[in-house]
């Protein structure tokens, strides 16, 4: 009955695919009457009726309660009038008049009987093998219907289990964000003024403990953003799609970078406008070029930024001449909390949030990112990122 219960199948309503098997079934062995049975504590339910106006009989009437106590083989009687156990009963003697009934049961994948597809006739009949062979596969099939209910069932529950997760770690991210920003930026701006007010008055061992103080505000500031962003990636609703310009967009992300003096940015002279999603493709490109900037280790810069139409999408490269990262930890590369223990990370702090959120947010919008070698050969990362079009 457990078993049974995890289907959650009896009393639904009813189904073609489950009417077609009846169907096929009573075509095949030649009967009047079909049925898909589950036999329930103290009833006979069916899934699938041919042949019979009734939806459920009394369990202690059944034949399919006998066919269920051997689950290896079928349950054939080929007379119920001159069967003993059933030539009494009010279903072989009144309506609907059972006098052969043949019955292949319904197994789940761990071994429990819980039903029968079965065939019924008003007359002593017989079955051949083809005709036999026929029924237990369709039998098969029946089951089959089963557990993919069963599995949409348990599929749909994770679902709104996961829905319910992810709701519950947005709001904790918001809350903790929320409520560690404020003691954070008091201990940053108590260190500042005691540096500007008490530095006459400190020994330099006094004034180095401040500055770490400070330091270490800002990387904790940078983690907090840096979550929050996270959280936003992973939970982005991208229902409606923009008309994105990304000559414009670009524009706005390089406005905002504040590029330095000794990097300089190579982009298409032409635009092109998608319709894809603004603000994700704004944060992947913007996580991308600070990137650049920041682990920039040529005096002479360059950041080459491309875009191009695809058959069905778009993509976007962005490529620098800078460090790189090494092909056997370019996969490790867009983990969360992941550094790759470079000096330059180790000198500011890094964090691993940015390319964990460039790839959360680039299959969010139902794309990929790889990074890969230049294509000149040259040391330094390139990008290259590729999206379908947004769907209205």
């Amino acid at each position: 009955m457990q078993a049974l219960d995890r289907y959650q199948i009896l009393d639904s309503l009813p189904e073609k695919d489950f009417d077609d098997l009846t169907k096929v079934a009573a075509a095949i062995c030649q009967t009047p009457i079909s049925l898909i049975t589950l036999i329930d504590t103290d009833r006979q339910w069916f899934k699938s009726v041919l042949g019979l106006e009734a939806s459920e009989t009394p369990r202690d009437l059944a034949f399919c309660a006998h066919a269920i106590n051997n689950p290896e083989a079928p349950f054939i009687v080929p007379d119920a009038t001159k069967d003993a156990r059933f030539s009494e009963n009010p279903l072989v003697t009144g309506d609907p008049n059972v006098v052969f009934y043949a019955g292949v049961t319904l197994n789940t994948p761990d071994g429990h009987a819980l039903g029968t597809l079965c065939v019924i006739d008003h007359k002593p009949h017989e079955l051949s093998a083809d005709q036999l062979e026929a029924l237990k596969a369709l039998a098969n099939q029946a089951m089959g219907q089963m557990e993919l209910r069963r599995k949409n069932i348990e599929l749909e529950a994770l679902n709104q289990e996961i829905k319910v997760l992810n709701q519950n770690l947005t709001e904790f991210s918001y809350r903790v964000t929320h409520d560690l920003k404020t003691p954070l930026r008091g201990i940053k701006s108590l260190s500042e003024w005691l540096l500007e007010e008490y530095t006459p008055k400190l020994d330099d061992q006094g004034i180095n403990y401040l500055n770490l103080i400070q330091k270490r505000s800002s990387q904790l500031q940078h983690l907090i953003d840096g979550i929050l962003l996270f959280s936003k990636s992973t939970n982005l609703r991208l229902r409606e799609p923009d008309q994105v310009d990304l000559k414009e967009l670009l524009g706005e992300i390089l406005d905002h970078c504040k590029m330095p003096p000794s990097i300089k940015v190579e982009q298409p002279a032409d635009t092109i406008v998608v319709p894809s999603h603004r603000i994700g493709l704004y944060q992947i490109l913007q996580n991308l070029i600070t990137n650049s900037v920041k682990y920039m280790d040529k005096p002479a810069g360059l950041i080459s930024i491309d875009y191009r139409l695809q058959p069905k999408g778009f993509s976007l490269t962005v490529m620098d001449n800078g460090p790189g990262i090494a092909e056997d930890l370019r996969e490790k590369a867009f983990h969360l909390f992941e550094t790759l223990g470079s000096k330059i990370e180790a000198q500011d702090d890094s964090l691993g949030i940015g390319l964990a959120t460039v790839k959360s947010l680039t299959e969010k919008m139902g794309g990929t990112v790889r990074l890969t070698d230049r294509p000149d050969g040259e040391t330094g990362a390139c990008f290259v990122l590729s999206f379908p079009f947004a769907s209205q």
